[in-house]
């Protein structure tokens, strides 16, 4: 595990900006809390810790996603690294081996979540003996790996599905000598690798191993075989990173030859993740009993508040509704506030009731919790303004706009489709119902789009009430996050974007007011996004 000191990173530096200064501080925050929580370490792992440190370099570049990938075609084995109770590790490899599965010729995946012992029951779930349950049981996963199942077994589910053998690579419980799980791990490796030289190993190990001098020298020992060595969201690069054409940070840094750092999230939700580890609530995502939501929403306005730069009186009291809460489809609410609720509900999306004060959250992912803090901050900063259910139009195009370009600030690396994906999805033709419906919602979205950007000429009726509200979803986000890319390139939008979260949009006059000038800054002032595609 990481120690707090490994976790604060190391310079920290850039030009200041008011995003990146609250950015730091959040995750300075978080710091202090984990400070009390962690316990003394022994001497090995704080040698480990300080190895890895020492291992990264000074410089960095950016890198492309094509890049690593043909680095990656050119190998026999892929680290990459994993910190255990950040979710997003386990989903980054995960969308490592979906994206290199079809340009590499056989892939196998070693994991350490698994000691040698177990192969065998591994074995069983593969061939389709034993189900996933069954498999967890048998290797007394929730003792021997405290960090959540449902991680790693979309990554099992993955082999399976498509026919690949996993290598259980670590050492049974009892063995802790971080060189002797190096040593065993390297040999399983290369034993896969002896046994079919052609194939590709993925291995998803803690990310402290994949120092220069730990693991990585361990497998050269054993075989000499092409290698890439692929890091994930470390703090210290984090900050270090340069930015692309947008605007934002770097998303694939290349530090050697063979060594890539993938950044597609931000380190305070990585260090949040490590806190609720600690604090014995292993998944954050999944709505629990305790869980004090809406203080932790309020405090994401506040930090939106302090990085806007507007000064708040109070912040007031908001109703929050979870995915399965009663109340969410209750009579109590008209037909249209329904809607909405079924919205949240079926298509596990943010929605915000201004006639109710209400806020349907899907989860508590740092995605819902930022997007709920927009809308708080907005009803906070109009404190005598009517507050009603918008409109379909301007109105809830503006809605969702505020709150994307909220939660964007609050964590830059969350992803949207943007218009190049929605052309590309938009023009496939499908039979199948779900996909074809899906279709129209992105032409719809276009269409929502035309008076404020200039990229296509999209026409689409209508369509029913679910699906409408969801174009008008995506049409707000795309709005705001191209906001967000020309105030990352331009600062001095500061005070329009501070308006942005004044405005009424109770109207559609208002509304469409609104968002013709935010199109006339995204015009001026915000390049094409990159497609999600190119992207982790």
């Amino acid at each position: 595990m990481a120690s707090r000191n490994f976790m604060r990173g190391i310079g920290m530096p850039g030009r200041k900006n008011p995003i990146e200064s609250s950015q730091k501080k959040l995750y300075l925050r978080l710091q202090e809390e984990l400070e009390g929580l962690e316990g003394n370490k022994s001497r090995e792992l704080l040698a480990y810790e300080r190895s890895f440190r020492r291992a990264l370099p000074r410089s960095l570049k950016s890198s492309t996603k094509k890049e690593l990938l043909k680095a990656i075609k050119k190998s026999n084995i892929v680290l990459v690294g994993d910190f255990h109770p950040f979710r997003q590790s386990q989903k980054g490899f995960l969308r490592l081996l979906e994206d290199c599965h079809p340009i590499l010729a056989k892939i196998s995946i070693g994991l350490e979540c698994f000691s040698g012992s177990q192969q065998n029951s591994i074995d069983q779930y593969l061939a389709g003996y034993i189900t996933a349950g069954e498999l967890r049981e048998k290797t007394n996963f929730d003792e021997q790996w405290p960090f959540p199942w449902e991680n790693y077994h979309e990554i099992l589910a993955f082999a399976r599905l498509h026919h690949l053998q996993v290598l259980a690579l670590n050492l049974e419980v009892g063995h802790q000598r971080l060189a002797d799980r190096d040593q065993k791990a390297s040999e399983h490796v290369a034993m896969a690798l002896h046994s079919d030289p052609k194939q590709t190993v993925f291995v998803l190990y803690g990310e402290l191993h994949l120092a220069s001098n730990h693991l990585p020298l361990y497998i050269k020992r054993q075989c000499n075989c092409p290698m890439v060595v692929v890091h994930q969201n470390l703090p210290s690069l984090y900050w270090q990173a340069p930015r692309a054409a947008t605007g934002q940070k770097a998303e694939i840094l290349r530090l050697k030859k063979n060594e890539f750092c993938i950044i597609n999230s931000v380190p305070w939700v990585k260090a949040r993740s490590y806190l609720d580890w600690l604090e014995g609530n292993p998944n954050f995502e999944e709505w629990e009993e305790g869980l004090d939501i809406p203080g932790v929403v309020q405090e994401y306005t506040k930090l939106l508040a302090e990085t806007l730069q507007v000064k708040v009186e109070e912040i007031p009291e908001i109703e929050i509704f979870g995915p399965n809460h009663p109340k969410s489809n209750s009579r109590k609410f008209s037909k249209e506030e329904r809607i909405f609720a079924q919205h949240s509900r079926e298509l596990q999306r943010t929605n915000y009731i201004p006639s109710r004060g209400l806020l349907l959250l899907p989860s508590v992912s740092t995605n819902a919790l930022s997007e709920g803090a927009a809308y708080l901050l907005w009803r906070s900063l109009r404190p005598g303004s009517a507050h009603t259910l918008p409109a379909f139009g301007a109105p809830l195009i503006a809605q969702y706009f505020i709150g994307y370009l909220g939660s964007k600030i609050l964590n830059p690396k969350r992803k949207c489709n943007e218009v190049p994906d929605l052309k590309q999805l938009a023009k496939k033709s499908s039979t199948r119902p779900k996909e074809a419906k899906k279709q129209k919602v992105f032409r719809r979205a276009l269409h929502l789009l035309r008076p404020y950007l200039d990229e296509g000429n999209f026409k689409s009726p209508k369509l029913p009430l679910l699906e409408e509200i969801e174009a008008h979803r995506i049409a707000g986000y795309i709005l705001g996050e191209r906001l967000f890319l020309a105030f990352l390139r331009q600062p001095s939008l500061l005070p329009f974007v501070q308006k942005t979260f004044r405005a009424s949009t109770s109207l559609p006059a208002w509304a469409e007011h609104l968002l013709k000038a935010v199109a006339k800054q995204i015009a001026q002032k915000s390049p094409v996004p990159t497609s999600k595609h190119d992207l982790f």
